[in-house]
């Protein structure tokens, strides 16, 4: 069943300067954090208007530009949307009391995950021209999609009687991605099948991030990092994620490849969250212009909160049934 999603013409506040600096002090026009783009020399800031929310992320960028991602405010709903060029379309699940998007392929096809007014529980989805489709591990009591290649290839991670697990869905099948350590979960795929993520170590008390590559697993963590998250990788290999410092502060964006970290910083934020990058090495990711304790876009974008805790009311809105994917359990 075909679905419309609301288009609303915002305008994205810009600015930006050269040497990787910005002109004159950071502003984000909502009170907590705003996103950024930088192209490798500029930064630029984007803002969506305070009307929309206190706090945005961006999650992912493909080779056209587009961009996909989720602002919020306080505890009302979360709105996920894509970005392209100079617009924004909201991306609502039918019936979903929040929606929030995770990854959008060079076909426009969008993978997230949305809220259940009625129980809480969280499922993925996949929005492909019009169409939203449920994503649902078999068995879970939640099921996060985070992004997907041009192949069609998702991946997210899942939570069930055992724990919580990072997956891959392909041709009609989940497949569970085994890693050792507490609350894995799987965020960036590119098309060579590279999957990156990051997993909590509690006996060193830290996060830790992982390329998955070919059924190996390999921990990555840059110098001195303690909260470690690889959020996405591009078909060079060049993997982007943040790091804390401490259990409490900001966290710093980084570039990875080949062993070597380069640091993303954006000036003037307390705190860098580095989302995505693309082929042509553009990355987003969200700042913060303060450092909560911990930092809450950290806490965000880590995906290891229980996301069925806490009981709040809802409002109900119109329930409308959604096309469901394959459950197949490999």
């Amino acid at each position: 069943m075909r679905h419309s999603i609301s288009t609303i013409l915002a305008l994205l506040l810009l600015a930006g300067a050269a040497s990787n600096t910005l002109a004159g002090p950071l502003v984000c026009s909502t009170s907590t954090s705003c996103g950024f783009l930088y192209d490798g020399s500029d930064f630029r800031t984007i803002n969506i208007a305070a009307a929309h929310g206190t706090y945005l992320i961006l999650h992912d960028i493909n080779n056209s530009g587009q961009i996909v991602g989720h602002y919020g405010l306080g505890m009302f709903p979360e709105v996920g949307f894509v970005y392209s060029a100079g617009r924004i379309t909201t991306l609502e699940v039918p019936g979903a009391f929040s929606t929030r998007a995770h990854g959008i392929n060079e076909a426009g096809q969008v993978v997230g995950d949305y809220e259940d007014p009625d129980t809480g529980n969280r499922s993925g989805f996949l929005y492909d021209n019009g169409v939203f489709t449920r994503i649902l591990a078999p068995g879970s009591s939640f099921t996060i999609a985070t992004d997907i290649n041009n192949s069609g290839q998702i991946v997210g991670f899942f939570a069930d009687a055992t724990g919580q697990h990072p997956f891959l869905y392909d041709a009609g099948g989940f497949t569970p991605i085994n890693v050792s350590g507490d609350n894995p979960a799987a965020w960036g795929i590119n098309d060579r099948g590279q999957i990156v993520g990051g997993f909590a170590d509690l006996t060193a008390g830290l996060n830790r991030g992982f390329l998955y590559d070919a059924g190996t697993i390999t921990p990555i963590d840059p110098p001195g990092g303690l909260n470690t998250r690889m959020f996405k990788i591009n078909n060079a290999g060049q993997i982007v994620g943040s790091s804390g410092v401490g259990a409490l502060g900001g966290a710093h964006g980084f570039v990875y490849q080949n062993g070597v970290f380069t640091p993303i910083d954006v000036p003037g934020a307390a705190s860098t969250m580095a989302n995505a990058i693309n082929d042509s090495g553009q990355i987003v990711g969200t700042v913060e212009i303060f450092v909560p304790e911990p930092s809450s876009m950290f806490l965000l974008s880590a995906g290891l909160a229980a996301f069925g805790a806490g009981v709040r009311r809802r409002q109900r809105r119109r329930r409308e049934p959604i096309r469901n994917l394959s459950q197949n359990f490999d």
